[in-house]
């Protein structure tokens, strides 16, 4: 098995796995939609609050705001400052986005150790939400989730870049979506 075939099949599946995390985000953006919607009804209609609103946007929020995360990193939808790089040819590109990835892959690295501590340190602690009493471990546990996602996702980018650098005409496995289609071969050092 070839580097090029690992890289194939581990981007294939981790963005199968990355499509998973946005519709358990999308989904839990629907459900805070929806809840959201019936707090507003109830109050203004009947006088009465939901009881632990505050509650449950603290425990969907984090699948809502970071479960895209990944997937936009993969398909290269996220925001990033393209101003130098675009500008940059063959391998100086290549080089500059490998350890802008590297750098990238550092921080959340960083992050998603400390997030598995504080899912896990939440869970042996038996952390509770104040009104409604729900455990705060699961949304603790989807942010790790994620940064381990993201993490993975950047060191296939990393490995991708990497390998045009030392190669310019090899193939863009394990680059993100957009920069197989807008980036014009360049072989020059």
């Amino acid at each position: 098995m070839t580097f090029s075939h690992t890289l194939s099949v581990s981007d294939r599946i981790l963005k199968k796995l990355e499509s998973c995390a946005a519709w358990v985000g999308a989904a839990a953006l629907a459900g805070l939609l929806a809840v959201t919607l019936l707090e507003v009804f109830r109050r203004n209609v009947f006088g009465k609050p939901i009881h632990g609103l505050v509650d449950m946007i603290e425990w969907f929020l984090p699948f809502v705001a970071l479960a895209g995360v990944s997937a936009a990193q993969a398909y290269g939808e996220h925001f990033r400052m393209e101003i130098i790089v675009k500008t940059l040819k063959g391998r100086w590109r290549w080089g500059v986005e490998a350890l802008t990835s590297v750098g990238a892959l550092f921080f959340v690295v960083i992050v998603a150790i400390y997030s598995v501590r504080a899912a896990l340190k939440a869970w042996s602690v038996g952390y509770i939400s104040a009104d409604i009493e729900w455990p705060l471990w699961p949304p603790k546990l989807a942010l790790a989730v994620v940064f381990i996602l993201l993490s993975f996702r950047l060191l296939i980018q990393t490995a991708g870049f990497s390998r045009l650098v030392i190669n310019p005409d090899s193939n863009r496995e394990g680059l993100p979506d957009n920069l197989l289609t807008d980036v014009v071969v360049d072989t020059s050092p």
